[in-house]
């Protein structure tokens, strides 16, 4: 055991066996405190062990996994939360009677590892609910071509995920309509042929009008000037009609709401809805959610390294140093320098007082006998 972490001089017994230890002067003694050598627990409390947290966090609960096992990631998430209050309960017990040393730095490390593990799972479910929750759940649905709305059930494509409509499909814009609740959701029938013909409408062969191009704030509340998704031009001749699936739920009750209102007005059936954001390259749309989830995982992982250095440093230079705070147990001192140098001789023994072998082996040691 290095002699560094001693306090030389204070013990009698140790000047007895040791008489060249050198002695504390008064002052000394009362400014004196343990060294420690901090640098390395700092960095990996400070710096790394936050980095790791937030990072898992990001990781657990914003990819496959909790896509695949929400339930397993969730009682992971409760037990690390139950971690992290066993070792904030383990810090302030010990705060309480006073045998912590080095407060300062166990405050930072519990402060950025709390910080690290909220800011973890808030960051990762953003990025579910905005990027991974569609990449994964179009990969889970089916794909479909050449689709002729005029003909086809809604009911036949209820898996659907991805569909190419028959060229020469079109968003029946004319007839568009919308419901309004705070935001405008606005809905279109997707037809292969016109609805209407000398003002009168006219069912499709299906017997129903299924497939509707949807969106929010895209129309005015009649639902004229409908303008969702993308716009397809007659020269844009290399352009598909398709959609992708529309996959929020709480959107999709306005969006029937809306499709209620055009059934009751222009008395066609819609039997089985399906709702799609109107799009010319789908494939590309999709594969967008993959690579904004991932550019969202390393700009959030950028941010927090920053921001976890900034707050660290911020923490180290406004909290104080606690030894200046609690004076020092000379007496737990010394016996913890007994252990240290003798504790293979049995130096102290649990209830404090000094074990006889130890007693005999200094005897020994003062006399030169050993």
């Amino acid at each position: 055991m290095s002699g560094e972490n001693l306090i030389p001089g204070e013990d009698p017994v140790l000047r007895k066996s040791n008489p060249n230890l050198p002695r504390l002067e008064a002052e000394d003694k009362q400014n004196w405190v343990p060294k420690i050598d901090v640098s390395k627990k700092c960095v990996l409390g400070t710096y790394i062990v936050p980095v790791l947290v937030f990072s898992q966090c990001i990781l657990l609960v914003a990819f496959k996994l909790r896509h695949v096992a929400p339930l397993l990631v969730c009682t992971v998430v409760i037990i690390e939360l139950v971690s992290i209050v066993l070792l904030l309960w383990y810090v302030s017990y010990w705060w309480r009677i006073g045998r912590l040393n080095y407060k300062k730095w166990y405050l930072i490390y519990c402060v950025l590892i709390v910080w690290s593990f909220v800011g973890g799972l808030v960051m990762g479910d953003r990025i579910y609910f905005q990027q991974s929750y569609a990449w994964f759940t179009y990969q889970d649905l089916g794909n479909y071509v050449e689709v002729d709305p005029a003909k086809a059930r809604g009911q036949s494509y209820m898996d659907a995920g991805t569909v190419i409509f028959k060229t020469g499909t079109i968003v029946s814009k004319p007839n568009a309509r919308a419901y309004k609740n705070q935001k405008v959701y606005c809905v279109a029938p997707i037809v292969g042929q016109p609805l209407s013909t000398n003002s009168n409408f006219e069912l499709p062969p299906s017997g129903t009008v299924d497939f509707w191009a949807v969106g929010i704030d895209c129309c005015l509340p009649s639902g004229e000037k409908f303008s969702c998704g993308v716009q397809l031009d007659s020269s844009e001749t290399q352009a598909l009609p398709a959609g992708l699936r529309l996959l929020r739920e709480d959107e999709r009750a306005f969006y029937r709401l809306a499709v209620q209102e055009w059934t009751t007005e222009f008395g066609l059936p819609a039997r089985h809805p399906l709702f799609f954001y109107w799009s010319s390259d789908p494939v590309r749309e999709h594969l967008a959610f993959e690579s904004g989830m991932n550019s969202d995982f390393y700009l959030y992982q950028g941010i927090f390294i920053l921001l976890n250095t900034f707050f660290a440093f911020l923490l180290y230079f406004f909290i104080p140093e606690s030894h200046v705070e609690r004076p020092i147990d000379w007496e737990k001192v010394s016996i913890l320098n007994q252990k240290r140098l003798f504790g293979k001789f049995g130096a102290v023994n649990v209830r404090g007082n000094f074990d006889p072998k130890f007693l005999a082996y200094n005897r020994n040691q003062a006399s030169g006998e050993v």
